[in-house]
C-alpha cells in the first residue's frame, strides 16, 4: 500500500502499491508518473526521493502540487486497497 500524507505545503508518500508484479503494476506506474512530474516541477531542494519514498515541500497554491494531489486522490478512490491519502492540518 502507498500511504500519502497530504499536509499544507508538504506531501509525503511511503510504500509500494502491491497491485501487480514489479514492472506490471499499473497503480505504481500511475503514482510514479505523478511523483516524477511533481519532482521535475519543483525547484531543486524541495524534493527527496528514495525507494518507496517521496517527500515534497512547496508553496501554498502551487499548481503542480495541486495536480499531483488530485491525481493521488483519484487513485485512492479507484484503488483503495493500494493507495491511501490522509490529510492533517
Amino acid at each position: 500500500m502507498i500511504r500519502v500524507s497530504d499536509r499544507p505545503g508538504r506531501l509525503t508518500l511511503r510504500g509500494h502499491a502491491g497491485w501487480g508484479n514489479r514492472g506490471a503494476d499499473i497503480v505504481c506506474a500511475a503514482v510514479s508518473i505523478l511523483v516524477e512530474t511533481l519532482a521535475r516541477s519543483l525547484p531543486e531542494g524541495e524534493t527527496r526521493l528514495g525507494d518507496g519514498f517521496a517527500e515534497f515541500r512547496f508553496a501554498p497554491g502551487n499548481p503542480a502540487a495541486a495536480f499531483a494531489r488530485r491525481g493521488l486522490s483519484l487513485l485512492a478512490e479507484s484503488y483503495p486497497e493500494n493507495v491511501q491519502v490522509s490529510t492533517d492540518g
